[in-house]
Parts: structure tokens; sequence; C-alpha cells
């Protein structure tokens, strides 16, 4: 579990890290930037849900 909990970490950590250049940038958000921001969701949520799935077990 420590170990899902740590996957989770990094992976809101580098999408927060995008979303905080992509702030700071004057320009609009490169697309490969936002595909990235999403791709990251999707595995964020993925990891949630294993994690939820393990604590109910």
């Amino acid at each position: 579990m420590a170990e899902l909990e740590e996957l989770l970490e990094r992976l809101k950590a580098e999408q927060r890290d995008i979303i905080e250049r992509a702030a700071r940038s004057k320009a609009t958000p490169a697309r490969s930037a936002i595909q990235r921001i999403g791709e990251l969701e999707l595995a964020i949520g993925a990891v949630e849900q294993l994690i939820n799935e393990t604590e109910g077990q």
C-alpha cells in the first residue's frame, strides 16, 4: 500500500509542476503539456481506485 501512496504522490507532483509552469508562462500551454496533464489525471484516478479497492479488502 505504501508503494501505491508514493506513486500517487509522484504523479500528483508531476502534474502540479506542469500546471504551475503553464500558469507562469504568458503563452497558451503546449498541446503536449495539456495532453500530459490529462494522462496524469487518468493515472492518478486509476491509482486512487486501486488504493480504495485495496483498503476495502
